[in-house]
């Protein structure tokens, strides 16, 4: 796991995929998630 600096925002771009490989759900449709 990654530490990030307080008073940061990271964007963070994904891709879920089944054991067979088959794509459940990826951040393309919704852009990447924002943590701050």
């Amino acid at each position: 796991m990654k530490k990030v600096a307080k008073d940061l925002v990271v964007s963070l771009a994904y891709k879920v995929r089944t054991e067979d490989d088959i794509l459940v759900d990826e951040s393309l449709d919704t852009g990447p998630l924002d943590y701050s």
